[in-house]
């Protein structure tokens, strides 16, 4: 019965330190969740101010090409301005070109032949700026030379009336290496960017910059939710699962993402910063270990409290037994002493050599020796008178 009172006493502490264990455990994953997405926010806001004020630059510098005489009659330096322009920025911009009012190239730098008087209103982003007269960005579409481009146009006005356009080509590679590819999130965190159209404009995995993320990801339905978010210009958190290639075994892994808008132009882009789940789980692991540390140390305390405790209440419980054992043998031997003290005949307890260990109160009185004195004396020196009756004996 006391193993059983001491096994329950031990799995109900253990038990309750599980619990406690896992709620705290649960509480540090919330808050460093928190923390790492607040973390991953600022990470995407950056992103988007940075891209947002680069291409604020570049609307204020096509603003004022824009507005320039010799570039809205294409006439005097007007090449070598917008040679001298390309070249001060040729980090991002890779060619500058000034189009007509009906869509038709008129110069371009660097220069091509080739492409002068061509027709450009087969592009969209050239429809758009024909029919509205409002500065447009195209999408990212692949150069001649290899790299990802987008095309940011500007109107031209002469007289108050629409006179073509002056656009500059942009490598999206490099911007998105400046501001998107160098973004990482311990070992596996990294960021993408989509298109208002969901096209994916960047992402670190093979495949994927260039398509839609309705192909992409079209068996991930928390990717496509978040995404319709993104579409609409919008932030926030979400969690995600995707599919990740390890041991050549394919495995779905969650994500901690945040999503923030890039308002530029005539559209919206957003980009997404997401961290695998074990990459939270490996920020808490210096915590973890330490709080699994704390926990079975208080555990061993614990047992070795309870084990001693149980143990003082049980020599209590026998310290008890053994005084109230002993209180009822003292009431026997004094019952016992009245019954033989009582008794009127002559009653002698000697050992087997003889000597006095005991006698009643009528001993007592025939003798003449109290039985203080008696006890230990030989029967003979205390009763000389049995001396012959003990002798045959």
């Amino acid at each position: 019965m006391k193993n059983k009172l001491y096994l329950l006493i031990i799995s109900v502490f253990i038990l309750t330190g599980i619990i406690s264990f896992y709620s705290i455990y649960k509480e540090v994953k919330v808050k460093t969740v928190y923390q790492l997405n607040s973390q991953q926010k600022i990470l995407a806001k950056n992103a988007s101010n940075s891209i947002a004020a680069l291409f604020k630059t570049y609307e204020l510098n096509l603003q004022f090409l824009s507005r320039m005489d010799e570039i809205i009659n294409t006439s005097g330096d007007y090449k070598t301005t917008m040679e001298i322009f390309q070249k001060m920025h040729n980090e991002h911009i890779k060619a500058i070109t000034r189009i007509d009012k009906y869509g038709n190239i008129v110069y371009t730098f660097p220069f091509n032949k080739k492409v002068i008087g061509k027709n450009v209103l087969s592009q969209k982003h050239n429809r758009f700026i024909y029919n509205e007269h409002r500065p447009v960005i195209s999408d990212v579409f692949t150069a001649l030379q290899e790299y990802r481009a987008i095309a940011y146009a500007y109107p031209v006005f002469k007289n108050m009336r629409y006179d073509g356009c002056i656009t500059i080509l942009l490598s999206f590679t490099e911007i998105s290496k400046k501001f998107i590819e160098s973004i990482k999130i311990r070992e596996s965190g990294y960021a993408w960017m989509i298109s208002e159209e969901g096209v994916e404009l960047y992402c670190p995995v093979p495949g994927h910059t260039g398509e839609n993320v309705s192909k992409t990801s079209k068996k991930f339905p928390d990717i496509l939710a978040m995404v319709d978010q993104m579409k609409k210009g919008r932030e926030g958190e979400t969690v995600y699962y995707f599919d990740q290639i390890k041991d050549k075994k394919v495995e779905k892994i969650k994500k901690y993402a945040v999503y923030y808008p890039i308002k530029i132009a005539n559209t919206c882009w957003s980009i997404v910063i997401a961290t695998p789940e074990n990459e939270v789980i490996g920020l808490m692991q210096g915590f973890t270990n330490k709080l699994f540390v704390i926990f079975f140390i208080l555990f061993l305390c614990s047992i070795a409290i309870i084990f001693y405790g149980y143990r003082t209440i049980s020599l209590a419980k026998e310290v008890k037994q053994r005084k109230d054992t002993e209180k009822e043998l003292l009431i026997l031997k004094m019952y016992l002493d009245n019954v033989f003290n009582s008794m009127p005949d002559i009653l002698i307890g000697m050992n087997g050599s003889g000597f006095i260990e005991n006698m009643n109160h009528s001993a007592e009185d025939f003798s003449g020796v109290s039985i203080a004195v008696a006890a230990g004396k030989n029967i003979i020196e205390v009763f000389p008178q049995f001396s012959e009756e003990l002798s045959s004996i």
